[in-house]
Parts: C-alpha cells; sequence; structure tokens
C-alpha cells in the first residue's frame, strides 16, 4: 500500500507596534556569520542552500546579497534539515520559485510567505503543520497564482484523506498536487503494532509497554537513548524501528527471554536475536522487561460528571461539523481512533487553575 498519496479536487473558489531588545544568545550570533552556499544558473539568476548548518534563527544577512546583486534574483532557498520556525526577510525575495523547508520546526509556513509570488513548489515535508489556516495561512497561498507543487509528507497532524481534500479546497489552484502521508496505512503494515488496546497485551512484555509510543518517539529513543543513526522514514517503517529498538534493548542486557517461546519447543537463538537483519519480529516480541510493574486502581467517575461531559461532547461536535453536504467532521488528527469524533480532555495547568 503506498502511504503518500495526491487527492484530486475542483474548488471555486489600527495597529500599535512595541519593540523590544533581548538579549542574544552567543549560539546566534555565531549563526549570523553562517553564509548560505549561492550558485548562479544559466539564466542570471541564483540559487541559495542553507541545508544542515544547525540554524535556529535565519537571517538575512546569511544570504550575501552582493553575490546575488539583488534578493529579486533568487529563485531559489533550500533551508532544510535545520530548526528554524519562520523566515523574517523572505517577502524580499519576489522571484522565489522553489522554497524547501523539509526536517524543519515549522508549526506554521514563514508568515511574509505570500510576498513570494511566484513561487511554484514548496517543500515542507517533516515538520509539525496541521490542516487549517493558521498552519498552512491559506488566505496567503491561494494568492499564489503559480503554486502547483505543496509537499506535506510526514507531518503528522496533517495525515488523512480527509485532511488532503480540506487543504485543496482552500488552495483550488494546487489541483491533484499536494501529497500527504496516510499514517493509517503505514499502520497496516505487518509488525506495526500488536493489539489494538491496552487491554489485550501482556503488561510484562516490552513490546507492550512500547507500544503506546508515537513512531517519532520510538525513532528518537533510538538515536537519544542508544545513539543510533536517524532513520530515514520513507524507508524504515514502524516495524523496523521497532525491531531495531528491541534488539538495542536486548544487547544491553535490558529485556529477556522465556525458555520456550509459544509455539516452539526450544529457546531463541542469541545470534538470531542480536542481528540487525532480523525480521522475526514475534520472538522479539516475547522479550520480558526487566523493570518492575506497579498496579493501580483507577479513580472511579461519578456517572452525572459522565453525562455532563457527554453533552458537551455532542454540542461540541455540531460546531465542529462541516457546512457540506456530506456533513463531515472537520480534521480528525487521529485517524486510530474510530469514532465519529472525540474530545481530549486534560488537567488544568497552574496557570489555568489560577485563573479559575
Amino acid at each position: 500500500i503506498s502511504s503518500t498519496i495526491s487527492a484530486t479536487i475542483s474548488a471555486t473558489t489600527s495597529a500599535t507596534t512595541v519593540t523590544t531588545t533581548a538579549p542574544v544568545s552567543r549560539e546566534s550570533e555565531v549563526n549570523k556569520n553562517v553564509l548560505a552556499i549561492v550558485s548562479k544558473c544559466e539564466d542570471g539568476s541564483f540559487k541559495a542552500s542553507l541545508r544542515k548548518r544547525n540554524l535556529r534563527t535565519f537571517w538575512l544577512t546569511m544570504i550575501p546579497c552582493s553575490s546575488l546583486e539583488s534578493f529579486s534574483n533568487l529563485i531559489s532557498l533550500d533551508v532544510s534539515h535545520n530548526e528554524l520556525m519562520d523566515i523574517p526577510g523572505l517577502s524580499s525575495m519576489c522571484n522565489l520559485q522553489t522554497l524547501n523547508l523539509e526536517r524543519g520546526w515549522f508549526n506554521t509556513l514563514p508568515l511574509e510567505i505570500g510576498s513570494c509570488t511566484n513561487l511554484i513548489t514548496i517543500n515542507a515535508s517533516r515538520n509539525f503543520l496541521r490542516p487549517n489556516n493558521s498552519s498552512l495561512l491559506f488566505d496567503k497561498l491561494k494568492s499564489l497564482k503559480h503554486l502547483r507543487n505543496l509537499d506535506l509528507t510526514y507531518n503528522q497532524k496533517c495525515g488523512t484523506i480527509t485532511h488532503c481534500q480540506h487543504i485543496q479546497q482552500h488552495i483550488p489552484q494546487l489541483s491533484n498536487n499536494v501529497q500527504v502521508t496516510l499514517w493509517e496505512n503505514i499502520g497496516k503494515n505487518p509488525g506495526s503494532y500488536i493489539g489494538s488496546s491496552a487491554a489485550e497485551r501482556d503488561s510484562t512484555l516490552l513490546r507492550s509497554q512500547l507500544e503506546p509510543w508515537s513512531t517519532v518517539s520510538l525513532r528518537k529513543r533510538l538515536v537519544q537513548d542508544f545513539g543510533q543513526e536517524p532513520t530515514d522514514a520513507s524507508l524504515v517503517d514502524r516495524a523496523q524501528v521497532m525491531s531495531m529498538l528491541l534488539h538495542c534493548y536486548y544487547k544491553e542486557g535490558l529485556m529477556s527471554f522465556p525458555e520456550t517461546l509459544p509455539h516452539s519447543s526450544s529457546p531463541p537463538s542469541a545470534a538470531a536475536l542480536i542481528s540487525p537483519n532480523n525480521t522475526n519480529y514475534d520472538i522479539l516480541n516475547h522479550g520480558k522487561d526487566a523493570r518492575p510493574r506497579i498496579y493501580v486502581n483507577g479513580t472511579s467517575v461519578d456517572p452525572t460528571l459522565i453525562d455532563k461531559i457527554l453533552i458537551e461532547l455532542r454540542l461540541w461536535t455540531k460546531e465542529t461539523m462541516n457546512n457540506n453536504k456530506n456533513k463531515c467532521y472537520k480534521n480528525r488528527e487521529r485517524p486510530s481512533i474510530d469514532a465519529r469524533n472525540y474530545m481530549i480532555l486534560r488537567a488544568p495547568n497552574n496557570s489555568e487553575k489560577k485563573k479559575d
């Protein structure tokens, strides 16, 4: 099953400024001195790259204007593989055609993107974008008449066909050129998940304890806790990540195995367990965690309170419903939840408690 899709849909579609001076960190000062790699095209235009420069802040001075003569001569900007959240000064690159934001920290598209009226392609893969106006700036993208490609693959909150269609309804010139990753299809790969809920899993197994973690969190644990190289989501799926992580736990002595496994008359081979090419998920899934387990009974909830929450959920559901003929529900971000709609509740933080 392909995990990346392109959906097709047709659609018609006074202030006070306060300036404050904050202390500049040494890291920001160092980053200011980083210069982009600038290359000249045959037609006299320019391309600039700041790929993999460990940047958390973008400064317009990083692109040497002396090489370009003018920022309006820039047709391509690559700031991928950094920790940027915005690109101040982007409006000066009015003839930009390609913008690469891949593997950044963007939870909204760059605020000045509407000034890049010649943009054709935006690669915003592997960020923290959501399928709504505050994140994708629909009004600004809609004004970009030349925009033809928008890559949102591996943005965790943009992961359903409905999301793709919703985006295209607001940016009709994209036609069938919005790419998103269908997380639900990825979850169907063999070995991706065991059990549909905690009640169906054996709590003594390490795999069961890791199961609630998102695939992104499992990848981070491989890198941060075990010093492994980052994995490419397009090549290494959740099942493989889980297998690699269980291998690491086993080699660190943090996972043990019973003398015999289900449907087996002999203990598993140590060589098979530590082989990096092992794809026998069933063996690894039976590894026991050495940590102690604590069982705590949950606190009962007053039935009258449950009824009140249900009433609020139904009212909220009506408010979040799209006004279309199919009465679809808006932007469900967790397709693994098998329900028409859902509400995520949390305890109030300290500042919210003070307000009450």
